[in-house]
């Protein structure tokens, strides 16, 4: 087995971005939750047959993901640990970030520490953040859900405004809650992605950012409406981050696996080649599109897409 730290070092050239810039990102996390383990090549390929053996069973039977009263469920117990614990970054962990077995640059890993997933998770976000969304002067979130992704925000860019959306009732006040807790300007407006309901009250400004990490995973393939909605905003950049079964390599068994698994439970699929016949018509701009190549021992939410109107 080998041994690995995600250190400053290793975090600037995975992401490619300056090392201030990942060491940044590192400050307040402990060391010992960034260490992983990579197991042998034996290891690997049983790890793989294993996760071929569930998924075969796992595809006997209709999709079991998560529902939305399942959701406003999980969203209704990180309410209830906020009440009693007070707005922080782990009080606000999803309840998804409860693996050690994990996708990580082509090879499944294993955290050494229980929070090595949730750590490296908001790790990502404060480089990408701060390497792609510096100087907006509001930051515009769809499918905020825990509303995690907008406190790491507000932590980096305290000058901004900021707004939630959620069809979620807990979602929304999760985000009073952090609004109130961080004091800045933070507001929370009903939005369903399904079917853009709520979808009239955003309106973003051309010096503004928009953007979904993990929030159209739940779509599939009825993207239509939120890219129309997108589209007729006048913001800086369009950032996501999401499961994107494009970038799998088709070659790949550790790679056939995830994409056999992202479509056996009907994720996001057909969104990004719909962005790009938009940037071969020129309508947009693909300012940068690739694979981080993190994820679960099942798949990969981590595909980054940045895009502007033309």
């Amino acid at each position: 087995m080998n041994t690995k730290e995600i250190s400053p070092e290793y975090l600037s050239e995975w992401l490619e971005v300056p090392l201030a810039i990942a060491s940044k990102s590192l400050e307040d996390t402990p060391r010992a939750s960034m260490n992983f383990i990579i197991p042998d090549s034996s290891d690997q390929l049983r790890i793989l047959k294993e996760c071929h053996r569930k998924l075969e069973f796992m595809m006997t039977k209709p999709s079991s993901d998560l529902k939305r009263k399942n959701w406003e469920s999980q969203w209704q117990r990180v309410s209830e640990r906020v009440a009693a614990e007070g707005v922080s970054e782990e009080s606000l962990r999803p309840a998804y970030f409860n693996r050690k077995m994990l996708r990580l640059r082509g090879t499944y890993v294993h955290g050494l520490d229980a929070s090595f997933a949730y750590s490296l998770h908001l790790t990502i976000l404060r480089v990408l953040f701060l390497h792609h969304l510096q100087g907006a002067t509001s930051y515009t979130e769809l499918g905020s859900g825990t509303g995690i992704n907008l406190l790491i925000l507000s932590k980096l860019f305290p000058g901004a405004a900021f707004l939630a959306t959620d069809w979620s009732k807990n979602s929304l006040q999760l985000i009073d809650a952090i609004g109130a807790a961080r004091d800045v300007n933070l507001e929370g407006r009903s939005l369903d992605l399904r079917t853009m309901e709520g979808g009239e009250t955003v309106q973003v400004p051309p010096d503004g950012v928009i953007l979904t990490i993990h929030a159209l995973e739940q779509i599939g393939v009825r993207y239509e409406s939120v890219l129309s909605f997108l589209l007729a905003q006048p913001a800086r950049v369009v950032f996501h981050l999401e499961p994107l079964v494009e970038l799998y390599d088709a070659t790949a068994n550790f790679d056939i696996l995830a994409s056999a698994y992202h479509r056996h439970l009907g994720y996001l699929e057909g969104y990004l080649p719909t962005l790009q016949k938009l940037e071969k018509k020129g309508i947009i701009e693909i300012m940068e599109c690739k694979r981080l190549g993190f994820g679960d021992v099942w798949h990969e939410a981590y595909g980054l897409v940045i895009w502007r109107r033309s």
